[in-house]
C-alpha cells in the first residue's frame, strides 16, 4: 500500500487498491427500486471478482419527483444511476426503465404520455472518456444519431443481414460508411446473430449474448441462475435496437480504440475487443450523462492541481486533532482510491472548548464530473474523531473532485471543503 499525503484543510490519501474493489449498496427510493436493482446488481455489489459489470450502477445520484402531467400532482418518483433511471408507475406495482437514450437523440423531454419539451440534443460523448473538457474529442455523442436511429416504423429501417459482419463505421458527424473489405473484422462476435423486426435492426452476436446471458441473480432470499437481464430484457432493461451496429473511434483512458456501438431505447452497448473477455461488452452510463444533460451539469469547472508534498507512509487514516476554541472547529483526512478506482475513507476529527465532540453528526457531499452525491458520515465518537467508507468509482485524470464536509454538534455547524484533481 502507498500513500501520498497533503494538508489544506483536509488531508488527502491515495490509496492502490486491485481491480476488484469493494462497493457499497445505495440507498433507495422505495422497495420495488431495491428489488430490481438486487436481482441482478446485488451479487456484484458483494463478490468482488464476480465476472460481470453492474446493469444499474453502484452509485444513486438522484431520488426524485420528476414531472410527468398524467401522474397525480403532475409529479411521478424516480431514481437515477449510473447506467439507467428508475420509474415508479402510477399505481406503484411496477418499474418502468426510463427510454432516456430516444430523448438524449432527439432532444425531446417526455414530460407525460403525449407531452415534449425541445430542448437541444446531447452532446456527451457515447463511449470513451469524458469529452466536457476538450477530451475525447472523436467520439460520436448522442446527437451524431439523429439522422440513423428509428424510434417508430418505418424509420431508417434496415436489411436482415444475419450472418453479415458489422461493416458500417459512424463519426462525431454522423456520417456512416461503409469497411472497405479488406478492413471488415470477420469473427463470431461481430457477426450479425439476431434481427429485431419491429424496427427493423440487426443485433451482432456479442450483443445478443450478452442481452440473454445466463447468471446467478438475486431471487429476493438467495442466489439462482437466471437471465442477468430478466426473463424479458428487451422490456426490462434494453428495449429495442433503434440503430445498426457500428465501428466508431472513441478515447478510453486516454487510448484512442475502435468500439463497436449500438444504441437502444433504453440503454448504450459497446463492444471493445482489446478489453478483457469477460467486460468486451459493457453499458454506457446513460444515467449520468441524462442527469447531466437534463439538470444543465454537464460542464465542470475547472480548477488549479494542488501540490503534493512527499509522501506520508503512516498507514493509519488520521484527522489532526483541531486547535482549541470555544467554537465548533473540525479537521478531516480523506482516503482516495487512484485512477484505477476503489472505496473512499473520510476521517473527521472535531471539538468544542478544546474538548471531543462526541456524538456530532457528519455528513459530506461529493462534487465529481458535475454530479453531486451526498453520504451520512458515522457520529464524532469519545475520541472526537469518526471514520465511514463509501465508493464513487475511480477518479479521471484532469477532472476536480471536491468534498464538503459538515459537522453539526449542538446546534452549531461547521464546514470545511478539500479540491483535488487528478494529475
Amino acid at each position: 500500500m502507498k500513500k501520498i499525503a497533503t494538508t489544506l484543510s483536509l488531508l488527502v490519501v491515495f490509496i492502490l487498491v486491485g481491480i476488484s474493489p469493494a462497493y457499497s449498496a445505495p440507498s433507495f427510493a422505495n422497495d420495488k427500486f431495491k428489488a430490481l436493482w438486487s436481482y441482478s446488481d446485488k451479487l456484484v455489489d458483494e463478490i468482488p471478482g464476480a465476472g460481470r459489470g453492474f446493469t444499474w450502477g453502484p452509485n444513486s445520484f438522484g431520488i426524485l419527483q420528476e414531472d410527468y402531467l398524467e401522474r397525480v400532482g403532475g409529479k411521478r418518483q424516480v431514481q437515477y444511476f449510473d447506467k439507467s433511471r428508475m420509474e415508479l408507475s402510477a399505481n406503484g406495482q411496477f418499474v418502468t426503465n426510463g427510454l432516456l437514450t430516444k430523448e438524449l437523440v432527439t432532444g425531446q423531454r417526455q414530460d407525460g404520455d403525449s407531452k415534449f419539451t425541445t430542448v437541444a440534443p446531447s452532446t456527451v460523448a457515447v463511449a470513451g472518456d469524458d469529452n466536457s473538457g476538450g477530451g475525447n474529442a472523436i467520439s460520436p455523442t448522442y446527437a451524431s444519431f439523429k439522422n440513423v436511429v428509428s424510434f417508430n416504423p418505418g424509420e431508417n429501417r434496415a436489411d436482415n443481414r444475419v450472418n453479415g459482419p458489422v461493416n458500417q463505421v459512424i463519426d462525431k458527424a454522423g456520417n456512416v460508411t461503409n469497411l472497405p473489405i479488406g478492413q471488415v473484422t470477420a469473427t463470431i462476435q461481430t457477426s450479425i446473430a439476431d434481427y429485431q423486426d419491429v424496427l427493423g435492426h440487426n443485433i451482432p452476436r456479442a450483443f445478443y449474448d450478452f442481452a440473454n446471458q445466463p447468471a446467478r441473480i438475486w431471487n429476493g432470499s438467495a442466489y439462482v441462475i437466471g437471465k442477468v437481464f430478466t426473463d424479458n430484457p428487451t422490456a426490462n432493461v434494453f428495449g429495442y435496437a433503434i440503430t445498426e451496429p457500428f465501428w466508431m473511434k472513441a478515447v478510453v483512458a486516454g487510448e484512442q480504440k475502435d468500439i463497436m456501438v449500438q444504441l437502444y431505447e433504453r440503454r448504450v452497448l459497446t463492444y471493445t475487443p482489446s478489453n478483457p473477455p469477460a467486460f468486451q461488452v459493457e453499458m454506457g452510463n446513460i444515467g449520468q450523462h441524462y442527469y447531466q444533460w437534463r439538470y444543465g451539469q454537464s460542464t465542470p469547472v475547472p480548477t488549479p492541481t494542488p501540490t503534493l508534498p512527499p509522501a506520508n507512509n503512516s498507514a493509519s487514516c488520521t484527522a489532526d486533532k483541531p486547535v482549541a476554541s470555544p467554537n465548533l472547529t473540525i479537521n478531516a483526512s480523506l482516503a482516495l482510491p487512484s485512477v484505477s478506482g476503489g472505496n473512499q475513507t473520510l476521517c473527521v476529527a472535531a471539538n468544542k472548548n478544546g474538548q471531543p465532540a462526541a456524538g456530532a453528526t457528519v455528513t459530506f457531499s461529493v462534487a465529481y464530473k458535475s454530479v453531486t452525491r451526498d453520504f451520512e458520515g458515522n457520529p464524532i465518537g469519545a475520541d472526537g474523531k469518526s471514520t465511514t467508507s463509501w465508493d464513487v468509482g475511480g477518479p479521471s485524470k484532469g477532472f476536480e473532485i471536491k468534498v464538503t464536509v459538515k459537522v453539526t454538534f449542538g446546534g452549531e455547524t461547521t464546514t470545511t471543503v478539500v479540491s483535488w484533481t487528478p494529475a
